[in-house]
């Protein structure tokens, strides 16, 4: 007897753009009801809230089977190496700049706000994925600040990302 059970690892022929918009697509459904519900403010509140944790959770996977940061020179270090894996090469364009201080790059593509925003849902994005990024540092490590200013979610020409070493 064979099974006819689905072969989850083989290639869907999906392309990057489909899987992102299936993915998102119910989810931003379901804030926009939220918001309507509960109004902006406090949707916003519940959603920043919940995706800086699950962005802290995220940086202490990433940084499962390494070695801790001790520097603003691990922490480019880090950028670099998980930024130049396929996946995160075909999601993102970044613009790496030079800097004394922080490590400092921007990211000119990205396909999450391009998701969104073909969603029409570009402020859920923001509140969902963007502001996850300051949980991620401090999932990194306890002395990684994150400074941004603009976002492609919010309709700039970039996300200035400014990950910062600080000593406590």
């Amino acid at each position: 007897m064979t099974s006819s059970k689905p072969e989850w690892k083989e290639n869907q022929n999906i392309t990057l753009e489909e899987y992102f918009s299936l993915r998102f697509e119910d989810a931003a459904k379901y804030a926009k009801l939220l918001i309507e519900e509960i109004g902006e403010e406090k949707a916003y509140e519940i959603l920043d809230k919940n995706a800086i944790e699950e962005g802290k959770e995220m940086g202490k996977e990433l940084m499962k089977n390494r070695e801790p940061l001790t520097s603003r020179d691990d922490l480019a270090r880090f950028w670099k190496e998980t930024y130049s894996e396929p996946f995160w090469e075909k999601c993102l364009e970044i613009e790496y700049l030079e800097s004394d201080d922080c490590f400092k790059y921007n990211v000119t593509k990205c396909i999450w706000a391009h998701t969104f925003s073909k969603l029409g849902a570009s402020d859920f994005g923001f509140h969902t994925m963007c502001m996850g990024d300051y949980g991620i540092g401090k999932g990194l490590s306890p002395h990684v600040t994150l400074k941004r200013s603009k976002t492609l979610m919010q309709g700039d020409d970039c996300c200035d990302f400014a990950w910062c070493w600080e000593e406590n």
